[in-house]
């Protein structure tokens, strides 16, 4: 799969903070959504540990600010949720205008301080006009507005270690139009152990002489 190529950081969903700010609330509400660590990461079982929302058009929403209501999806999501090919795609509609995906995990703990933490998945994107907006990213649980841009497919999350975090997607249409969807797959976090500098060739140098005196020592004596 081809990694996104049409996020553009300068972008703003007016969809985005509602959408994790009513994600945050449900995941605390309910412990069992926050899991030591990111499971079903290959979609192998289905939406299994996963949580979707979806935004759809409400004229008789009472607030002025957010005239769109929130439906929460339970296990298994179905309609705008698909993961029948072995991996995650998730689509608006011209009803169904605004689609997320989130779990929430404990980034695991680095084994040793000098190792790395790396994110990797297979992501892509398919959009019907420029106003439309999509997302990937992690969000610290302890401050929502700490966010980080994982749509590049490799990120180097090291400095995330041990926190309580989200992984997120999101597609919001611009003009209700249909055939926007993202494709998810093959999350998988690794820690890279610290590797071993080579020695240098005056170290090289200076083991072997000392190596060299210590044998003609030993015959000497």
């Amino acid at each position: 799969m081809n990694y996104l190529s049409i996020f553009s950081p300068c972008k703003h969903s007016k969809l985005k903070p509602y959408l994790q700010t009513v994600a945050l609330a449900a995941g605390l509400l309910c412990s069992a959504a926050s899991s030591a660590n990111l499971l079903n990461g290959d979609f192998s079982s289905g939406f299994d540990d996963w949580q979707g929302q979806v935004t759809y058009n409400d004229p008789a929403s009472p607030d002025p600010m957010f005239p769109d209501s929130i439906n929460e999806i339970v296990n298994p999501l179905t309609g705008n949720f698909n993961a029948s090919t072995g991996a995650a795609v998730i689509t608006n509609d011209d009803t169904n205008w605004a689609v997320a995906l989130f779990q929430q995990f404990t980034v695991q703990s680095l084994l040793n301080p000098a190792n790395t933490l790396w994110l990797e998945l297979d992501f892509s994107s398919t959009v019907s006009s420029d106003d439309d907006y999509v997302l990937a990213e992690l969000v610290d649980l302890s401050d929502p507005f700490s966010t980080l841009n994982i749509s590049s497919g490799t990120v180097d999350i090291t400095a995330w270690a041990g926190r309580s975090a989200e992984i997120f997607f999101l597609i919001e249409d611009g003009f209700n139009d249909t055939g926007d969807f993202l494709t998810i797959d093959s999350i998988h976090i690794t820690q890279h152990a610290a590797s071993v500098p080579e020695p240098g060739t005056s170290a090289l140098f200076l083991s072997a002489g000392l190596a060299l005196l210590a044998r003609r020592r030993l015959f000497k004596s």
